[in-house]
């Protein structure tokens, strides 16, 4: 049963079963998601292990984007998807296509 204490903010517990959006990726091949806003970031790092599976699977499916520049703007997902694929936990291919050839490919570029 779902926490409704965390209603209207973002949950900090591990996740102890898939929810809906891991079922929809599966079931609908053109979806795609944008991983730049902090929901994105606290989707992939409340459970850090969860995290790293999702990147995995939907790796294809997954980008960073943003419509805001400053060059020293703060972007937590930023800084955590740099982090996981400088310690190993995601590839140089999964960061590549998450942080920008999904988008180049997608949109046309």
């Amino acid at each position: 049963m779902p926490d409704w204490s965390v209603r209207g903010g973002y949950p900090n517990y591990p996740i102890d079963e898939e929810g809906v959006v891991p079922w929809f990726f599966r079931r609908y091949p053109n979806l795609y998601g944008d991983l730049s806003a902090d929901c994105g970031y606290n989707a992939l790092a409340r459970d850090r292990r969860f995290g790293i599976k999702f990147l995995n699977e939907f790796q294809d499916r997954l980008m960073f984007g943003t419509d805001i520049c400053p060059p020293d703007m703060p972007f937590t997902t930023r800084e955590y998807l740099i982090e996981l694929r400088d310690s190993g936990e995601i590839s140089e291919i999964v960061f590549n296509k998450v942080a920008r050839e999904n988008s180049i490919k997608l949109f046309g570029l």
